[in-house]
C-alpha cells in the first residue's frame, strides 16, 4: 500500500468557523486504486487531534475530517501514520505528511 497523495484543505462551517480536512489516496503500488484500506492519521497546526480514520472508497479516497473548530487564519498538517487493508497487499506504517 502507498499515500498517492494527501490534500488539506477547510471546510466552512459558517460565520467564519473553518474544520479541517484531508483527502488522501491509497493506491497498491502499481497504479492500481484500493478500496477498503483504513487510513489512520494525525491533524497539527490550528487543531490538534490525533488517531482519526478513514475509510477509502471505490476511488481510493478516504476523507477525514476534524471534530474540533476553529475561526480564523489556519495553518494544518495532516500525516498518515498508518493505513491497512484485509486484502494481501502489505501496511503501510511510515508517516507521510501533508499541509494547507
Amino acid at each position: 500500500l502507498q499515500v498517492d497523495s494527501i490534500s488539506v484543505s477547510t471546510v466552512n462551517e459558517g460565520r467564519g468557523v473553518k474544520r479541517g480536512r484531508a483527502v488522501v489516496v491509497i493506491s497498491d503500488g502499481q497504479g492500481g486504486l484500493v478500496q477498503g484500506a483504513t487510513v489512520t492519521g494525525d491533524f497539527s497546526g490550528t487543531l490538534n487531534e490525533t488517531g482519526l480514520t478513514g475509510v477509502t472508497d471505490a476511488a481510493g479516497s478516504a476523507t477525514i475530517d476534524t471534530a474540533g473548530t476553529a475561526k480564523g487564519g489556519f495553518s494544518l498538517t495532516f500525516c498518515v501514520t498508518s493505513v491497512t487493508s484485509a486484502g494481501p497487499l502489505p501496511d503501510l506504517t511510515d508517516q507521510v505528511c501533508g499541509s494547507l
